[in-house]
């Protein structure tokens, strides 16, 4: 039981948020991960770390909802064993960088 409800609180806070997440940071991400050697699906998973991280940032700044919004697709939202591998890459400090993040974003908490 206590899995399933950290599992919950994750899920719930991923969902709050999308109305942070941008599609152009999700994209220019995976194609900074796909440049950097990663294959199409560790690319993928990198992005939206990256993204989340910054839509957290956004959150947290309460710098203004995105009209659009990106969700990241249920397939990768269900296993969260991926995405938390993406948010410890070592690579993720770099496409933060390369977004204008601070790389103590990268450090999640």
């Amino acid at each position: 039981m206590l899995l399933t409800g950290r599992k919950t609180a994750l899920y719930d806070a991923i969902l709050a948020l999308t109305p942070y997440c941008d599609s152009a940071v999700r994209e220019f991400a995976y194609r900074s991960a796909l440049r950097n050697g990663d294959d199409e699906t560790h690319a993928a998973v990198t992005a939206d770390a990256a993204m989340l991280l910054i839509a957290r940032d956004r959150q947290r700044t309460g710098t203004e909802q995105l009209q659009e919004t990106t969700r990241i697709p249920a397939h990768r939202v269900r296993d969260l064993f991926p995405l938390s591998l993406a948010l410890t890459s070592p690579v993720l400090p770099n496409l933060l960088n390369q977004l204008g993040t601070p790389k103590k974003a990268a450090h999640h908490e």
